[in-house]
This record gives C-alpha cells, structure tokens and sequence, in this order.
C-alpha cells in the first residue's frame, strides 16, 4: 500500500540563471572594493557571495537532475539530489563561517586601515543586488530544502551587506577601524546559525534516521490498538527527500486470518500511518505467529 508525491517545481530555470549572473557581479565588485578600500568585511561579504552563486549553481543543477524520470536503476527517482546540494551547500557556508571567524578575530586583534567611504559605496551596491535576489527566490523558498538553502545564502548575505554597512558607517564617524574585524565575526556567527538547521535536517536524511517529530513507539501504539492486531514490529522508518516519508513494518495478526481480514488490516493501518503522520509510501507484512527473522526490539529508523 503506497501512495506517490511528484514534483512540481515552480521555481524556474532563467530565474535561477539570472540570479547566478547577477551574484557574479555583484561579487566582483565587492571583491575589487575591498581590496580596494582595505575592508575585511567587506572581502568577507565578497566571499559569502560567492558561496550564493555557488549555492544556486548547485540548486539549479539539483533541480534539473530530480525532474528526470525514475527507472530501473534508480527506482527511487532522483528526489534525494536536492538534499545532497542543501547539504553541500550548508557545508560551504559553515566553512566560510569558520574561515571568517578566524580572520575576523586576527583583523580585531590587529587591525588595519579603511577606506570607510568606498567601503559603504560598494556595500550598499550589494545590499540592493542581494535584496533583489531575494525577491526573485523569496516566493519559491518553501519548494523544499535545496532551494531553501540558496535562498538562506542570500538572505545570509542580505544581513552581511548591511552589517557592512553599518560598520562602515560607525568607523566613518567614530575612526574605530577594529570594528570592521567585529562585523566580521558577527557575520561569520550569523552564517553559521542560519546554516546548522538545514545542514542537520539533510544530514538526518541522508543517514536515513526517523524524521523529527513523529515517534515510532506513538505509531507501535496506534496500530496495535486495531482489531485483530498483536503486535507491530521490525519498523522501518525513514525519509527520501524532504517531502517523502517511508515506512515498512510487519504486522503480527492475533489469529489465523483470511486473506481479506489481513487486506482489511493494512487498509486502517495505511489509513492511520497516511492521515495521522504524514507517511507517503507504506509497505506492511501481515503474518502469523513468530516472524521468522525478528531480531532485538523489532524497531529499526531505517530500511535494511
């Protein structure tokens, strides 16, 4: 008993070539500016950039390779692909956070002349390109994690050019040129933050563990409860993607029952695992008396 999810991505392929041209720009510019003006946060704010085009780039390939049609090698289909590029893509930019940390510290520690004004010019350049990139992938955020991910890149970015900004505003009119090393480490931290979340959910996904929030002792609980039902065990649960959720699990009838009472017994079960937890694809042995190959507790969060 399965039900299917297919894909029916709205984000656009010219969008995501536009935005990945458009970052490029705005990277280099940012890049001559602050080697330009002597802003580390601003080379900094350069960098994250260009882990954005990177990110899209990955996205928008991600995209591409998921539309095609499952087949006998690849029963599954491609759907998983989008959560290796959130993957890749949260691991870039924790190590961008980590780098910019680090240089962040040792420009507060020692830091080094500004050139303020140009170092604001350039920044608002890249707080306009980066709120504009948002506006073309804000409305497709909520696709799935892949481009969820980009879109954070950018927003990520979005924050970084202002906190640019503002710094370069601050040594402008104070002259405290250290603060360009603090702005940076208080990017590197935002970075990082907004990273960790989806780098967890892909990396649950991959390891094929439960997916948060729902409990197999709950689903034990429930399908136990139906008629007819003794026990429910060897359960394995997983997630495929960030929308598909998988279950397959044998069933022990309490007594010898027809094969139209056993069909009767995954239809409530399917029933409850669809409706109550969201479980797409179902598969569910019903048998009678020992199960042949049970071993430990019965409960696995993963496929064999």
């Amino acid at each position: 008993m399965q039900g299917h999810e297919h894909y029916h991505g709205g984000i656009k392929g010219g969008s995501l070539l536009f935005v990945i041209i458009f970052n490029l720009i705005i990277t280099a510019a940012e890049a001559a500016g602050g080697l330009i003006s002597g802003s580390y946060a601003l080379l900094s704010d350069a960098l994250h950039n260009f882990t954005d085009v990177w990110s899209i780039v990955l996205s928008y390939a991600a995209i591409r390779i998921k539309a095609r049609e499952k087949n006998e090698k690849s029963t599954f289909g491609y759907g998983r692909i989008e959560v290796i590029a959130a993957f890749m893509n949260t691991s870039a930019l924790i190590i961008a956070a980590a780098f910019l940390l680090f240089e962040g510290i040792r420009r507060s520690l020692h830091p080094e002349p500004v050139r303020a004004g140009l170092m604001i010019a350039i920044a608002v350049i890249g707080l306009f390109g980066n709120l504009f990139s948002i506006l073309i992938l804000g409305k497709h955020a909520r696709e799935g994690m892949n481009i969820r991910s980009a879109f954070l890149h950018l927003l990520a970015d979005t924050l970084s050019s202002v906190a640019v900004v503002l710094g370069g505003v601050l040594i402008k009119i104070f002259g405290i040129i250290a603060i360009d090393g603090i702005m940076a480490i208080g990017i590197s931290f935002f970075i990082f933050i907004e990273a960790a979340g989806i780098f967890r959910q892909a990396f649950n996904i991959l390891m094929q563990s439960a997916p948060v929030g729902i409990s197999i002792a709950d689903i034990r609980s429930d399908i136990e409860a139906l008629p007819q039902v003794k026990e429910m065990h060897h359960i394995h649960l997983w997630q495929l993607d960030d929308e598909r959720i998988f279950l397959e699990a044998h069933i022990e009838a309490d007594c010898d029952i027809t094969l139209l009472e056993s069909n009767g017994i995954r239809k409530a079960a399917g029933k409850i695992l669809k409706n109550k937890y969201g479980i797409s694809h179902i598969t569910l042995q019903i048998e009678y008396g020992p199960c042949p190959d049970r071993s430990g507790s019965g409960t696995d969060a993963a496929p064999s």
